[in-house]
């Protein structure tokens, strides 16, 4: 069986955890082993899995192409067959950045809201890429709108429902 250990730290502060790890070990019972971890000795990010949140400040800190390279690895391992799936990894990037922003930008709220509808985490970032593709073609082939160009971004995610994305409306 395996297991996955979740850690939440003090103030958000890893280091005395991984200090404490390096001076006494992993500290778990000996029927146990240790398989993998998913942040570096640096505290990265190492693995990105869309059904769960990275860490907002620890995924910003990573640059674009180490967050498309993450999202790329995920499809890989997961076996996921996609007609481009740099296109794919390009837009969940772009949605966990806005995830990231938190209540700057309504698509944490929306993110949520969906899940709350039923969807999973992956096809709530899915649902929400797709107003994503939508508005940059919009964008390509009518050019920038007079006024805010995010605000009809914000309303189609406001309107954006799970039952509708599931039907492909």
């Amino acid at each position: 069986m395996l297991y996955m250990i979740i850690e939440h730290f003090r103030d958000g502060d890893p280091v005395p955890v991984y200090r404490r790890l390096r001076d006494e070990g992993r500290l778990m019972p000996h029927d146990r082993r240790y398989v993998a971890s998913w942040v570096t000795e640096d505290f990265r990010i190492k693995h990105y899995d869309p059904q769960h949140a990275p860490d907002p400040e620890a995924w910003l800190a990573l640059d674009e192409g180490e967050r498309t390279e993450l999202v790329l690895q995920y499809h890989r391992r997961a076996r996921v067959r996609l007609p481009n799936v740099r296109l794919h990894a390009t837009i969940h990037v772009i949605v966990e950045n806005q995830v990231a922003l938190g209540d700057e930008i309504p698509v944490r709220r929306t993110l949520e809201r969906l899940r709350a509808e039923g969807l999973d985490r992956h096809d709530a970032v899915h649902a929400v890429g797709s107003v994503v593709a939508k508005r940059i073609y919009e964008l390509l082939k009518e050019g920038l709108p007079t006024g805010d160009p995010n605000e009809p971004y914000w309303a189609e995610l406001e309107s954006l429902t799970a039952e509708g994305w599931r039907h492909g409306g």
